[in-house]
């Protein structure tokens, strides 16, 4: 199940206050919202503090603030962390903090590789595995915000695609791309900053299989009391 079939499952009709954490350039958003708005009023708040030109809806309110930094000034009904938390310092703490902004009903859904995602086998590869909760799987994140009496797990899904490595040896561009969705920002060693591709392209044939991008969606609602 993908991330839009379900955000429709959880995602009631009617008037809908919605914060995105890490908007990106907005194309992924604006695809979430087309499909989603039939029955649906979506009032959206998203937040990009990237210096990115949006290529969203001018009825978006966006904004070039960090997550960490944002206040909310009215509940929401659904908040959306997708592929954001990498760049989070405390994840599980700012997740929490993000829960308690959500109204009656409301949800969050975090997007973010699964311990087993090749991205992630390629991040531990590059940056080393230092103990970043930012940068665990997303069964981590789960497991932490379990122990969290204010908030419950009301669903974990997976997701997979199978990373095309032929296609990624083949093309210098596409092996670029593929270094920076892996070290997500961290800083990587001096010999793989000099040569990306090379790097990619020898982390990519001496890691063993499965190689797949596998994504975790995981729904945190706030427990009622």
């Amino acid at each position: 199940m993908d991330l839009v079939e379900l955000t429709a499952n959880h995602l009631p009709l009617g008037r809908i206050e919605w914060l995105e954490v890490g908007a990106g350039d907005g194309r992924n958003l604006q695809f979430q919202l087309e499909k989603l708005s039939p029955g649906r009023t979506l009032i959206v708040t998203a937040l990009e503090p990237a210096a990115i030109r949006p290529a969203m809806s001018s009825e978006i309110n966006w904004l070039t603030t960090k997550s960490e930094d944002y206040q909310n000034d009215r509940p929401f009904d659904w908040i959306s962390v997708r592929h954001s938390a990498y760049y989070i310092a405390e994840p599980a703490a700012e997740l929490a903090r993000l829960v308690n902004m959500l109204g009656d009903g409301g949800a969050l859904a975090l997007t973010h590789w699964s311990s087993n995602c090749i991205l992630r086998r390629l991040h531990v590869a590059l940056c080393g595995d230092r103990s970043n909760v930012a940068c665990d799987g997303v069964e981590k994140i789960a497991a932490l915000l379990h122990r969290d009496r204010r908030i419950e797990v009301a669903a974990l899904s997976f997701h997979d695609t199978e990373l095309d490595v032929d296609r990624v040896l083949a093309d210098p561009d596409l092996g670029g791309a593929l270094y920076e969705l892996a070290r997500r920002g961290h800083a990587a060693d001096q010999a793989a900053a000099a040569d990306p591709f090379g790097t990619i392209a020898r982390l990519l044939r001496g890691l063993p299989n499965p190689r797949q991008r596998r994504n975790g969606i995981l729904i945190l609602r706030r427990r009622k009391h």
